[in-house]
């Protein structure tokens, strides 16, 4: 059993490697940033007399530039990640390849497990998570752990992986 958990840590720190790897290319490339606080929450809350479909709160976007948007749809926890449904519309006519950098939770550094690419034209969904057990993310055991969260989304062409964008968000913010 041991010597699975090995195996399994050390396919998932190479897989790690390889996105910041991809990501670190894309950073690397001068673009504009800009920053934006986002909603406090994408809870779920029931209401009495509401479908569940019509008791979803609104989505939260995080990104809407002339690339792409980026919404988060829901929070999810599930055996050892927590973090959001996101579903991302390519508004061009490129290949995007997009990461989440520089994160940090409730001002610790934390690496969430994402990176999403979206063909011109097309809409994908995915997930941001945390891995609850990781020692690069000490501070998420929970999802009432994901507050303050800062990153920057950063946008590439996904063929020529030149950067296109940066986008500086804030998400459940409590400060």
């Amino acid at each position: 059993m041991g010597f699975l958990k090995a195996i399994g840590k050390g396919f998932l720190t190479t897989i790690g490697v390889l996105v910041a790897l991809i990501l670190f290319v894309g950073v690397a490339c001068d673009s504009d940033t800009t920053t934006q606080e986002v909603g406090s929450s994408v809870e779920n809350q029931a209401v009495e007399g509401q479908s569940e479909e019509q008791s979803k709160k609104e989505e939260v976007v995080v990104v809407d530039n002339e690339y792409c948007l980026i919404a988060l749809e829901e929070e999810f926890s599930e055996y050892n990640e927590v973090g959001f449904k996101v579903r991302i519309e390519n508004k061009c006519d490129q290949p995007l390849l997009i990461g989440f950098n520089d994160v940090s939770v409730n001002g610790v550094m934390n690496d969430p497990f994402w990176g999403n690419s979206v063909e011109g034209g097309m809409t994908s969904y995915s997930t941001i998570g945390w891995y609850t057990t990781s020692e690069s993310n000490p501070n998420v055991k929970s999802m009432e752990d994901l507050i303050n969260i800062k990153g920057t989304f950063t946008i590439s062409n996904d063929d020529t992986w030149d950067s296109l964008a940066k986008e500086a968000v804030i998400i459940n913010a409590t400060e």
